[in-house]
């Protein structure tokens, strides 16, 4: 194969036509309320219908014959009852002049397998030079009621030719993706195997792995991760002998975590009987993890991140949509599972796991610790005490894989051994204590005639303690080395270490043979991610479909560990990593920070919706034409569309500056797009025009649809075309006897989900609505509100505890409680909602020229749960209103000093022009230079602000992204490359009028869309 095929991505699986709304890894691709997405039992056999014409290189007849193996290579699991067959080829050779005939077709007569022969049709889908870099893509098309209904699969030929791919690497490929045809994700283990650059051993692979490995052309039969997956989904009769079940969960300090990687082994193999998934793929943002369908036996099971590289279109499990995605948001170090995982455990201590036919073991938790994964440990594959490992390295000797190993220290001591059957092959093993191996590290111990020992405590080649120890083989040979590596615990060692026999690899463990095959170059790279909205870059949409660059891939290669290769180790960031309180960066406009992930919305007194960086994407649905009508649905432009923005309330020529609120739902939507949904306040009711609450992307706002039943009477609700309510009425403000305006009756809104709200007046009545609590509108404030004393904000309490599963960073949606603020500073606890220290209340304001305008819950320093109330005056400064419980101490004064813009300053703004302030609680990181001019991100839960005045100025505190990223100008002194990507800083002041107009801002969730 030509090594010009390094750059390219072998199959993209992407859903281009298709909205499914969740992916898991080791199983199903899409799940509905909990249920996979499946073709059903009624439509076997399921018929795919070929392309007439040819591929590449390869003859009609040819290519079909590899078609129907591949796809008989699924149907004939003896677990699995999937039919599948060829039906009648499509009427038409398939070309760039007619493929749009067939393309995304969501009729069920034709699962359409098209043969793009000179690659033309790819590059009039996604640009010219398209054909180049990617063989085609697969996958459903469309879905109903949780069953599949229609799929297709395209292959480029012209690419085939070019890089003269065999037969046995193309039907490799047409595995995988009729893998993912059937209803398929990836999987991950065996990283180690796939990028060693040796061939021999990637027959291991599931074929299921998100990319090439070394060589595909070995990768023809599914592994037992394959069989297993595809048995879960369409399960045969002998499924129910001698088979059990695992659930367990992945806790960090009482809280689940979703997106970790879970590989579960029989115990003694090494080749075999192993099998993954990712957590929360059965319980969405759970850390909840199942295997369904083990055969019984005992096993090994341990935890490990999501490979940095598998996202987008490559990604593992649900949680990998983008590269900053909750998978890659700080996940823990890799560990075994424990029964005392809670105890001071080695994460290379495990306890067997039994899984017994017709039963399932539950239970199974792992809990971890407060670190996260450390750049040396994101990449490695853990080794288990008292457990063998298979492994390999090139006679290039060009990558240098870690293996970790971490005891608990109080062992007598541990042999770590390294046999290989290639007995002239010379090697060294290489174990190093607390830091990667590198390229200039001494051998610890030599291999002599297919075999190395080292020795770990007393006397022996290092120290045994609690610490990691880094262990690589390095090949001196000019032969491809394979080699199996294991730990053994010596609980019985005198003080002289004695040499140990010459140990043999087990019979049972498939071993590749002594005979290397040449080195193939890799043909399937983490695929890029074709979808209708780029992973990374949210304001860089083509209209027709984005370029193949917008994700960065990693060539397999190369190490794929990302420090080891290099001659010195990379310095650490300079950014402060969960900064203390005083070491906070200070808030000031030359702080030099770039966050791709940052997107600000702005909304103003007449509707007016401005969204900046990573927000364009939430309101970008497709393309409008010059009249504001939408044409396209599903092609997106990069400019936000009219249909989810907030209408302008602009009737008869004539604006009404009475919208008050916007707000992100907090819920992705399974039943709508797939993303939060947004609702916007506008006041009062506009008669057949407008409801008091307009819904968008997916949010319905409850039965009402948006309307507000204010005396608990349904039966007295007037219809208003698509929604029903009673009549808010605004208030008239008269001159000389006639209106000359209106003020707003209803003041500020809360989401309780996609399907309701809580909605506050101005007298201080709360509106529940929908999915919202009662209990919160039976305990509005009683309190006389008059034109002097009216309510400006409502603040719904959803728990002390922090998750960033959603936008309103808890999982209870609805709230237990509430509060209210009025214009003067009286707070009003509602419901379940804790005490306020009385001594921190804020000073009532009695003179006319200032007043309150917003509140919000503050975390503490690290962002895991509140600690009492931020309550915003006009000129911008910022009072604290602890908890009752909460100690204020001198640590805690800091904090909140260093967190609000103005810190203890006593007055802010010369007037009363702060309108809004929202809370930055995130793990998405914040992009800066180190000493050396690098691009660097911080690590770890950030906490910050954003004050918003009338003018559309962003007023920072606290560790809050200071820039968001504009991509395309490289004409900047300051230019980083995040992702891959040039990134350029500009000010994140929007849309900054002038005037006071704007009344509220809001930090955006990147919407879940469903690709």
């Amino acid at each position: 194969m030509n090594k010009n095929l390094r750059c390219i991505s072998l199959i993209l699986f992407v859903l281009l036509f298709f909205p499914h709304p969740i992916a898991r890894a080791g199983g199903p691709t899409d799940v509905l309320s909990g249920v996979p997405v499946v073709w059903p039992d009624r439509s076997f056999p399921i018929t795919y219908n070929v392309d007439l014409g040819s591929l590449g290189p390869f003859s009609h007849e040819e290519a079909v014959e590899l078609v129907e193996k591949a796809f008989s290579i699924w149907t004939s699991v003896d677990t699995a009852s999937i039919v599948i067959e060829r039906g009648e080829n499509l009427p038409v050779d398939v070309t760039n002049k007619n493929y749009y005939e067939l393309f995304g077709n969501n009729d069920p007569k034709f699962n359409a397998i098209i043969f793009d022969d000179d690659g033309s049709i790819i590059d009039d889908l996604y640009g010219d030079g398209a054909k180049e870099e990617y063989l085609g893509f697969a996958g459903p098309t469309s879905w109903g009621g949780g069953e599949y209904t229609s799929a297709e699969a395209v292959f480029n030929g012209y690419i085939l030719k070019k890089y003269e791919i065999g037969p046995s690497e193309l039907l490799s490929t047409l595995i995988h993706e009729f893998g993912h045809f059937i209803g398929l994700d990836h999987a991950q283990f065996f990283r180690h195997l796939a990028y060693d650059g040796v061939a021999a051993n990637d027959l291991y692979v599931p074929i299921m792995f998100p990319t090439a490995a070394d060589d595909d052309s070995v990768r023809t039969e599914l592994t037992d991760d394959d069989r297993l997956a595809v048995s879960n989904l369409y399960p045969a009769p002998s499924m129910e002998k001698g088979r059990g079940n695992i659930y367990g969960i992945v806790y960090r300090n009482g809280e689940e975590l979703p997106g970790i990687n879970v590989v579960i082994r029989e115990i003694g193999a090494v080749s075999k009987k192993i099998y993954s998934t990712v957590t929360g793929v059965y319980e969405a943002n759970m850390g909840s993890f199942e295997f369904y369908g083990l055969p019984a036996g005992e096993y090994e099971l341990f935890i490990e991140p999501v490979d940095l590289y598998f996202f987008g279109a490559s990604g593992v499990g649900p949680y990998t949509r983008w590269s900053s995605d909750f998978s890659f948001r700080n996940p823990p170090p890799p560990q075994f599972y424990h029964k005392d995982s809670l105890s001071n455990i080695g994460r290379s201590v495990w306890d067997p796991v039994v899984v017994r036919a017709g039963e399932t073991t539950s239970d199974i938790d792992i809990h971890v610790g407060e670190e996260s994964v450390s750049d040396d440990e994101r990449e490695v594959q853990i080794l288990g005490l008292n457990t063998i490992e298979i492994g390999g390295i090139s006679s290039k000797n060009d990558a240098l894989f870690q293996y970790l190993f971490v005891p608990t220290g109080n062992e007598k001591s541990i042999l770590i051994i390294v046999d290989t059957r290639q007995t002239t092959v010379p090697f060294e093993l290489v174990v190093k204590k607390g830091k990667p191996v590198y390229s200039y590290d001494p051998a610890t111990a030599s291999g002599k005639e297919g075999h190395a020992e080292v020795i770990l405590g007393p006397r022996g080649d290092l120290a045994l303690e609690s610490v990691s120890y880094f262990i690589v083989v390095r090949n001196l040979g000019s032969e491809d080395l394979t080699f199996t590596i294991e730990t053994v615990s010596q609980d019985n060692v005198d003080s002289t270490p004695t040499p140990t026999p010459t140990r043999i690899i087990p019979t049972s463990t498939k071993t590749p043979t002594m005979t290397p095959r040449p080195t193939k170059t890799p043909t399937r790279r983490p695929t890029k991610t074709p979808t209708k909205t780029p992973t990374v870059r949210p304001t860089q949409v083509p209209t027709k479909a984005p370029t193949f660059t917008v994700v960065p891939t990693k060539a397999p290669t190369k190490t794929p560990t990302a420090r080891p290769i290099t001659e010195t180790p990379t310095q650490a960031p300079t950014i402060p990593i969960n900064p203390t309180p005083v070491d906070s960066p200070s808030p000031t406009p030359t702080a030099i920070q770039v966050n791709p992930e940052l997107g600000l919305v702005s909304f103003d007194e007449i509707g007016g919706t401005f969204p900046r960086g990573a927000a364009v994407h939430n309101f970008d649905i497709g393309i409008t034409n010059a009249e504001g009508i939408l044409v396209d649905e599903e092609t997106l432009d990069g400019i936000p569309d009219s249909d989810v923005l907030a209408p302008l309330l602009m009737i008869g020529g004539e604006a009404y500056p009475i919208a008050q609120d916007m707000e992100f739902s907090g819920e992705i939507d399974p039943d709508g797009n797939g993303s939060e949904g947004v609702y916007y306040l506008m006041g009062g009711s506009l008669g057949m025009f407008l409801p008091p609450v307009v819904t968008r992307l997916g949010a319905t706002g409850g039965p009402n649809n948006g309307g507000i039943d204010i005396n608990n009477n349904p039966n007295d609700n007037v219809n208003y075309r698509f929604y029903k309510g009673d009549s808010i009425p605004l208030l008239p403000i008269f001159e000389n006897g006639f209106v000359v305006s209106y003020l707003p009756t209803l003041i500020d809104l809360e989401p309780a989900g996609n399907d309701g709200f809580y909605v506050l007046d101005r007298y201080g009545n709360i509106y529940a609505e929908g999915s919202a609590s009662a209990l919160l509108e039976e305990n509005s404030p009683s309190a006389d509100f008059t034109e002097n004393s009216i309510a400006v904000d409502l603040e719904i309490y959803r728990g002390r505890h922090i998750t960033l599963t959603n936008s309103l960073y808890s999982r209870s949606l609805v709230g237990w409680g509430a509060y209210v603020l009025d214009n003067l500073g009286f707070i009003y606890v509602v419901g379940n909602a804790p005490a306020l220290n009385s001594d921190f209340l804020p000073p009532i304001i009695m003179q006319d020229g200032m007043s309150y305008r917003d509140m919000e819950l503050i975390p503490d320093a690290q962002g895991s749960q509140f600690i009492g109330l931020g309550i915003m005056r006009g000129d911008g400064i910022i009072s604290f209103v602890p908890f009752a419980d909460v100690e204020y101490t001198d640590e805690v004064e800091e904090y909140i000093s260093s967190l609000f813009p103005f810190g203890k300053a006593q007055t802010g703004f010369s007037m009363d022009i702060a309108r809004d302030f929202e809370l930055e609680i995130s793990e998405t990181p914040i992009y800066g230079l180190d000493e050396s001019g690098r691009t660097v991100p911080t690590s770890g839960r950030r906490v910050g602000i954003f004050l918003f005045d009338g003018f559309g100025g962003i007023h920072t505190g606290g560790q809050s992204t200071r820039y968001a990223p504009a991509y395309g100008d490289t004409t900047s002194d300051d230019i980083r490359i995040i992702d891959g990507f040039p990134a350029v800083p500009f000010p994140v002041n929007i849309p900054y009028y002038g005037t006071d107009s704007t009344r509220d801002v809001e930090l955006a969730p990147r919407i879940q869309r469903v690709e």
